[in-house]
């Protein structure tokens, strides 16, 4: 069975691994210097697995994360990491409470700490989702009925068989499920709209498994739909005809 695309799930993540690999490099650099080779390299296999194993426990249990979108978040994550690692280790050599100092911040600003402090300084944010400013809080009344709303939605939705739909329709309903689970309120819902997406993948596997693989090894957008792989003449996203 195929795990559901969500798009770019690890979002948060590549950039936090991106921006501390940019700022470690120039101290990564000096530690080749400082500590040679030797010590660089011994430094680099413990914070590639350290690295690894963050980005994996991060992704464990994402039902909506396609295998091969974790594979290549575990390997930014170790490339990153392995530049990290030495950067860290030529600061304990200069001075042990200046790594201190950069392992709290890194900790600090990664993607599970700034959600809990976001909660923490926002609690609007966990129940409501995301505001324009000055929006008035969302009441849990007003989620509770917009979550019965999407499961009535999607009641409607399974309501139609899948094997039913033409190959335009199941496209369709593909793009459709994305936007329903952006739009989610809580974890119910969103669970829902996965196994729903779920439905949908298996069934294009089921017609067309070549088509879907090669569809998902082109790096599909969250937003995005496999019609130029299964549909004959159906536009890209650009407008373009994908003959």
């Amino acid at each position: 069975m195929l795990r559901p695309i969500s798009g770019d799930p690890d979002r948060t993540w590549r950039r936090w691994w991106l921006w501390w690999a940019l700022l470690c490099l120039p101290l990564a650099a000096l530690a080749v210097v400082v500590l040679g080779v030797s010590a660089v390299a011994a430094s680099i296999v413990p914070a590639m697995l350290v690295g690894t194993a963050l980005q994996a426990s991060a992704l464990a249990g994402r039902a909506d994360v396609a295998t091969r979108q974790a594979v290549m978040a575990c390997l930014r994550a170790a490339g990153a990491a392995a530049v990290m690692g030495p950067a860290l280790a030529v600061l304990g050599a200069v001075e042990g409470r200046l790594a201190l100092a950069a392992v709290l911040l890194m900790v600090l600003t990664c993607p599970p700490s700034v959600q809990w402090l976001s909660t923490q300084l926002m609690p609007g944010r966990a129940t409501g989702g995301s505001r324009r400013a000055g929006e008035a809080p969302r009441s849990a009344e007003a989620v509770a009925r917009d979550d019965h709303r999407s499961h009535l939605l999607r009641r409607a939705l399974l309501a139609e068989p899948v094997e039913g739909l033409d190959d335009v329709a199941l496209c369709r309903a593909w793009r459709r499920s994305y936007v329903l689970l952006s739009q989610a309120h809580t974890n119910g819902a969103r669970a829902e709209y996965v196994a729903l997406r779920q439905q949908y993948l298996d069934e294009m596997e089921r017609r067309n498994a070549a088509a879907l693989q090669s569809w998902l090894r082109s790096g599909p957008r969250a937003a995005g739909g496999p019609e130029r792989y299964f549909v004959p003449g159906a536009k890209r996203s650009d407008g373009t005809s994908a003959g």
